[in-house]
């Protein structure tokens, strides 16, 4: 093969291929829409990684959380397969306390697309934006599979306050320095 044929066969493939990437979908095939879930005003879902069990799980905040004010988070976990065993735990950052009592529940065999709801009451103790981890899990098949979700809740305007470690100082080329105290144990 001549070098001129060979180049000419490379373009003629890249044609082809860029040609084949541009087509409409066939008949059998449908297009991929960016659609929006539809949501009422204050039921949010997490967003993030695709759920790849049947399970899903929904929230809503029942109440503006407020320093020192117990406040009702709603849970919904929801199968598209019936499950012999569903349930959730949650896990709540230092600054928001979950009553013992509701952070952990288990509903035994439930049929498909039926909801089950629980109300969370949950304590913040200081303004910031904190996390509430719930971790949904049903049994299918045999196999016990979890869903975990991440839910923000705002406490007040204020934001999480970092605490200072050391202190800034400048070096001998103006740069500025985190200067961290030592602490030596003198035994």
């Amino acid at each position: 093969m001549k070098p001129v044929s060979l180049s000419m066969s490379l373009l003629l493939l890249a044609s082809v291929s860029i040609a084949a990437c541009q087509q409409q979908p066939s008949a059998g095939e449908t297009e991929v829409a960016d659609v929006q879930p539809e949501h009422s005003d204050a039921v949010f879902e997490s967003p993030g990684k695709t759920n790849l069990t049947p399970l899903n799980v929904s929230y809503r905040l029942l109440d503006v959380p407020q320093v020192g004010q117990p406040f009702r988070l709603e849970l919904t976990l929801i199968s598209s397969q019936a499950t012999s065993n569903m349930g959730y735990s949650v896990a709540a950052e230092g600054a928001l306390v979950v009553a013992p009592h509701e952070a952990e529940r288990t509903f035994s065999s439930k049929p498909a697309s039926v909801p089950e709801t629980s109300i969370l009451t949950i304590t913040p103790a200081m303004e910031g934006r904190f996390y509430v981890q719930v971790t949904a899990s049903a049994v299918f098949d045999g196999r016990r599979q979890p869903h975990t979700v991440t839910i923000p809740i705002q406490v007040g305007q204020g934001t999480r306050q970092l605490e200072q470690m050391g202190e800034v100082v400048t070096d001998e080329d103006g740069n500025p320095v985190v200067s961290l105290p030592a602490e030596i144990d003198q035994d």
